[in-house]
């Protein structure tokens, strides 16, 4: 897309900028309470999968006491749950930053 070289084309087109940008800040309460629902379902659905993957790692420890041939499955699933826990953390540091740029959670 090439820029305008009449005057009267690039006030049109500045114009769209503006009017986008207008309408991009107008964002109405519904949307970001829609927001504040989907972030308190996301989390609520965290912790149930956090308390099941921990019961989980339990039960494979409980299973190679029992027979310590599954010593490589608890192993490998110890790994599995390192690397999920380090990626929840990284997404929950840039979940902050996001929030920390906007400047904060709004109270009400």
């Amino acid at each position: 897309m090439s820029i305008p070289k009449e005057p009267r084309q690039l006030m049109i087109n500045l114009m769209y900028l503006v009017l986008t940008a207008m309408l991009a800040l107008n964002v109405s309460a519904e949307i970001i309470n829609a927001f504040f629902v989907v972030d308190k379902g996301i989390k609520k659905s965290n912790d149930i999968v956090n308390v099941a993957n921990e019961a989980i790692i339990k039960s494979i420890a409980k299973q190679v006491e029992a027979y310590p041939e599954y010593e490589i499955f608890e192993k490998k699933a110890g790994e599995a749950h390192d690397i999920a826990k380090d990626f929840y953390t990284y997404v929950q540091g840039i979940r902050d930053e996001i929030i920390e740029a906007a400047g904060g959670i709004d109270p009400e």
